[in-house]
């Protein structure tokens, strides 16, 4: 009888009459029905009931179901137990399984390559064993069942590689943010929070590890970084409102203090840019250096915006020298130019020419002043369109 088939048997009794009296003959037939109902075969019972681990070993299972062939049954079946294996070393682990047997008519061969993936870092997993895997039939295809053995010692080795892995990860963060910290004391929020967000990258999906020194752990460190991120931005948004303005006077290519219109200029510039809904800031760095950003220089512009606390600086430049001395009279020409810089990158958003102005004196210095006072209403004109060019907040 074939597996799966069920037989059933009946007896009939047949009644012949006769002579003196009826007689019974006893007659066996014999009914086959084969009813079609498929009895699968069970799972091996360390599906339910893995193996213990013991001190040397531990043990996983993986099932597969409706597979299309025996061999994708045990290839699943293979996977899912190594998944398992992945996943008992903690919910922060991702791990890449892939699991080919070749099959010929004398044996199947198997090559199997596993790794954990732990925050970005590929970490190979080796010394398991596949111990049984079989496969069934199943109702809708293939059935596979696969139990996987793996020393203790190589697992608690692999776990060890995995929290030097985290304990490197968590010094990085922790040197990102002590950098940040300095940048902050510095004036400088924008690259705080740059490496602030490699600090925060660095933890990201890290369990906690103990840090030495002022800070605990990686749960202490990530409160400090929310808070040194706070302080930051904080101080982005009050930079992106302020400007650091100022006028320089040149007189024959050397600095030299405002007077007559280019001093009644600086001293109007905080009033026209409030006006704008701006908060103006006095540079404190030397007038060479706001030449030098107004000119390109990132690292003055930067050196402008961390000390004066302003995410623009806006200078009016105007350059004056002397063109002639004639009996006792001097005669200059003045030009002069008004530029917008953004400080965190040094990038000129603008820079307005204010045309040339000639004036005469007797002395050269307000011959150069007279000559200036010419493009005082260019350069009023020149500051309000700056300023309308610093994005509101």
């Amino acid at each position: 009888m074939k597996r799966g088939a069920l037989a059933h048997v009946n007896l009939g009794l047949w009644s012949c009459p006769g002579s003196g009296g009826g007689f019974l003959l006893p007659l066996f037939v014999l009914l086959l029905s084969a009813l079609t109902c498929p009895a699968f075969a069970a799972p091996p019972v360390w599906v339910d009931r893995p193996p213990a681990f013991t001190t040397d070993m531990l043990y996983f299972v993986g099932t597969a179901s409706d597979a299309p062939t025996p061999t994708k049954a045990r290839e699943v079946a293979i996977a899912s137990a190594l998944s398992e294996l992945c996943r008992y070393f903690g919910q922060n682990v991702r791990s890449e399984t892939k699991v080919v047997i070749v099959e010929n008519d004398r044996e199947h061969q198997q090559r199997i390559d596993v790794s954990l993936q732990v925050e970005g870092r590929r970490i190979p997993v080796s010394g398991f064993r596949v111990q049984q895997v079989m496969a069934e039939p199943g109702q809708s295809g293939q059935n596979g069942y696969a139990l996987v053995e793996y020393p203790r010692s190589v697992y608690e080795a692999t776990l060890a590689e995995m929290k030097r892995n985290d304990q490197t990860k968590a010094q990085a963060a922790l040197s990102a943010w002590r950098e940040a910290k300095i940048l902050i004391g510095e004036g400088k929020p924008v690259r705080a929070i740059e490496r602030l967000d490699a600090a925060s990258k660095a933890l990201d999906g890290l369990p906690t590890v103990a840090l030495t020194g002022d800070i605990a752990n990686t749960d202490v460190l990530a409160h400090e970084i929310a808070a040194s991120r706070d302080k930051s931005r904080q101080a982005v948004d009050r930079a992106a409102r302020t400007a650091a303005v100022k006028v320089i006077l040149v007189m024959d290519e050397r600095v030299a203090p405002p007077g007559g219109a280019t001093a009644e200029l600086d001293g109007e510039l905080p009033g026209r840019v409030a006006a704008r809904g701006i908060v103006s800031a006095r540079p404190t760095v030397n007038d060479l250096r706001l030449l030098a950003a107004a000119s390109g220089d990132t690292t003055a512009a930067e050196e402008v915006g961390s000390r004066s606390g302003a995410a623009w600086l806006l200078i009016v430049r105007i350059d004056s020298r002397q063109t002639s001395e004639v009996h006792g009279q001097f005669f200059a020409e003045a030009s002069g130019t008004v530029s917008l810089i953004e400080t965190s990158t040094g990038r000129i958003v603008s820079g307005d020419d204010l045309g040339r102005s000639k004036g005469g004196h007797i002395t050269a210095r307000d011959a150069a002043l007279k000559a200036a006072a010419g493009l005082k209403d260019a350069a009023r004109k020149a500051i309000d369109a700056a300023i309308d060019r610093i994005p509101k907040p």
